[in-house]
Order: C-alpha cells, then sequence, then structure tokens
C-alpha cells in the first residue's frame, strides 16, 4: 500500500486498496490557517489550508453561491424564476457535466467524504424549509379539521413508532 509523503498524516486522506480502506485518524476537518506558522518545527504541519476538508467545503459553497447569483442575474431579466439558476447552477457544476482528469473535477468531486456532508446539508436545508412551510400555515386549519385527518395522523405517527420499536427492540 502506498502511503504517500509524511504531510498526510495530518490530513484526513483516504488510500485505497481492493479489499481494504486506510483512513488516518484523527479527522481534522480545520486547518492551522492561510499563512504557514512558524511555531511549528515540523514543515509537515504547514500543509495549503484547502486540503482539508472545512476550507473547501466553504469554498465550493463560495463558488456555487456565486455562480447561482451570476446566472440570477442574467435570467431575472428574461422572466425566469430563481429556481432555474439554481438547476443551471447544479448542472454546471456536476459530474457529467465536467471533463474528467481536470482541477475543476478534482475540486468539485473528490473521492472523500464531501459528498456525504453535501447530501447532509442538503437534507437539513430540506427540512429547514419544510419547517418554515409549516410556519407559516394558518393555525385556525387545525381547529377545522375533521375526525379522519387526526386520525390518520396519529395512526401514522404511533404505527411508524410501534413498527421501529418492534424491529429494533433488544431482546
Amino acid at each position: 500500500m502506498e502511503f504517500g509523503d509524511d504531510k498526510m498524516l495530518y490530513l484526513r486522506d483516504t488510500w485505497k486498496e481492493s479489499n481494504m480502506i486506510c483512513d488516518v485518524t484523527p479527522l481534522n476537518p480545520s486547518s492551522n490557517g492561510v499563512w504557514p506558522s512558524p511555531n511549528f518545527t515540523d514543515p509537515n504541519i504547514n500543509v495549503h489550508f484547502w486540503d482539508h476538508a472545512f476550507p473547501h467545503l466553504q469554498l465550493i459553497f463560495l463558488v456555487i453561491s456565486f455562480l447561482w447569483q451570476f446566472l440570477h442575474f442574467f435570467l431575472r431579466r428574461l422572466g425566469m424564476i430563481r429556481f432555474t439558476s439554481h438547476m443551471l447552477t447544479g448542472v454546471l457544476l456536476s459530474k457529467s457535466f465536467i471533463n474528467e482528469n481536470t482541477a475543476a473535477r478534482r475540486f468539485f468531486a473528490s473521492e472523500d467524504y464531501k459528498e456525504i456532508v453535501f447530501s447532509l446539508v442538503s437534507a437539513c436545508s430540506y427540512m429547514m424549509f419544510w419547517f418554515l412551510m409549516g410556519v407559516k400555515m394558518d393555525m385556525g386549519l387545525i381547529r377545522t379539521s375533521g375526525r379522519k385527518a387526526i386520525t390518520i395522523g396519529l395512526s401514522s405517527v404511533l404505527l411508524s413508532i410501534l413498527v421501529c420499536s418492534v424491529i429494533f427492540s433488544e431482546t
């Protein structure tokens, strides 16, 4: 197995073999800063800040935001809604649109856990969206709901709790 140079010990990096995946622990998502620090005697600690997960994700979010705003600036003059610029940004930065073995492809589509973080962020954003939609709901609708709606709502919650408790019970 090839481990690369010594500075990989300070990064969260993954080496792959046909039957094994090894990770460097503990995971270090944050960098030591943009500029190298003279306080560290080991030069391998002073790695590029974008090699860490969190600054890399911040740069990706920044590029996505700028591209989205740039597209929306021109598309709104054509009468397009914001969702159109969101979709075009996603298409332009997707794996199917960016050529393989390019710097942009390596920057946006890495093989580490950034895609999992993006899916978690998108799931949290989706939940926040539906929470905000529920907050804007008229609370008077709750009192006017019928018995059938209340029965369906309570049974769906209680039945799912019951089924999960049976499946995941420790016996």
